[in-house]
């Protein structure tokens, strides 16, 4: 039996992708841990699968682990496990940024073609970029949903598993809420009304915050003139709800939703690609329009337009009349990129089926 430390940034997009494999660990007969600082809104949900909680640092000490999952960005800490000669390897929630031949960085939105200009562009783009950006090559254990990556080789550090699949339910809103929301958004669509779903993050800088704000009004003015939508938003900030109200007849916002319940409800996403929600959105097969915000989110919604099972925006550019063009582009393709999304989603589950192996290999790195 060994014991196995997950030290994961606090963040539902970063512990999220963590789950099934700790609870795979657990029932392969071994002790498992979150740091405090990781345990989220799922805490109720390790208890339940007997997945325990130290403190950190102190916490360390006592449990011992043979083996430390510890989050990329929180590689700060990779000093402290040395120190106590504790073997550690990263576990990443976005896709690889390593570097790779053809393939431009993470946060980039250039979509490579496989040619000599694109490989050259994409040399380009990674020598623009500052050296204390650039990642170099440490041992990653990659959980985010790696078939959407761009193909070609990956670097031999990189262990591509995920994703994989857990049952976790997390209540956001009263049963009673959502009961009656779902019986809406039924009658809606039994009305030919088309289901929106908007979700933008939650963290936000203060500009970033901005933007949200302007987007969110944008989506209800896009209600207001165009009844044929019917609209979900989850706004996390209350603040962020000023300017809205009141809302248009086909305009629900709600501060947290649970998406899992909510997708099948939902002809089209619109999300600010961040890979917990694109994940999602393939194993629901729901189309996704992308409208990115910061970092690995522009390398995700140009992987989406170029495995063909959405579409992207600029936030900053965005419109009513550029918003609503997009959306009908999607739903005129709608046929075609749900056969790309079920092709993806089987992708997933092989990948899903695999967990026993990426369970294995870390039981032969300690």
């Amino acid at each position: 039996m060994a014991v196995f430390l997950f030290d994961i940034l606090n963040a539902t997009g970063h512990v999220k992708p963590t789950l099934a494999l700790a609870v795979a660990l657990r029932k392969a007969g071994n002790k498992v841990f979150y740091t405090h600082t990781s345990r989220s809104i799922f805490s109720k949900y390790l208890e339940r699968e007997g997945i325990g909680k130290i403190q950190y640092p102190d916490g360390v000490k006592d449990c011992l682990p043979d083996l430390v999952l510890l989050d990329q960005v929180l590689r700060d800490r990779a000093d402290f496990y040395e120190h106590l000669q504790i073997p550690f390897i990263y576990v990443e929630s976005a896709l690889s940024g390593l570097i790779r031949q053809g393939v431009p960085p993470l946060d980039s939105g250039f979509i490579p073609k496989g040619t000599g200009w694109s490989d050259l562009i994409c040399r380009l783009i990674w020598s623009l970029k500052p050296r204390s950006k650039v990642t170099t090559s440490v041992n990653q254990l990659v959980l985010a949903a790696t078939p959407l990556d761009y193909p070609g080789l990956m670097d031999p550090h990189v262990r591509n598993a995920g994703p994989f699949s857990n049952d976790i339910k997390s209540r956001y809103v009263s049963p009673r809420q959502a009961y009656a929301l779902y019986m809406r958004l039924n009658k809606s669509r039994e009305a030919g009304k088309t289901i929106l779903y908007c979700t933008l993050g939650t963290y936000h800088g203060f500009g970033n915050f901005r933007k949200v704000r302007r987007f969110y009004k944008l989506m209800r003015r896009l209600c207001e003139r165009h009844p044929e939508y019917e609209a979900v938003l989850s706004i996390t900030h209350p603040i962020q709800s000023l300017g809205l109200l009141p809302l248009p007849h086909n305009m629900h916002i709600f501060k947290w939703m649970n998406q899992t319940e909510l997708l099948p409800y939902s002809d089209l996403v619109i999300s600010h690609g961040g890979m917990n929600t694109l994940t999602e959105c393939v194993w629901a097969e729901v189309p996704m329009l992308v409208y990115p915000l910061r970092f690995d989110e522009y390398g995700n919604a140009a992987r989406i337009v170029y495995h063909g099972l959405g579409d992207r925006g600029n936030m900053r550019y965005a419109t009513v009349d550029s918003l609503h063009q997009k959306i009908q582009e999607i739903l005129k393709d709608k046929e075609e990129i749900k056969n790309r999304l079920v092709d993806m989603r089987e992708a997933f589950e092989r990948k899903n089926e695999n967990i026993d192996n990426t369970v294995q290999w870390i039981l032969s790195e300690y």
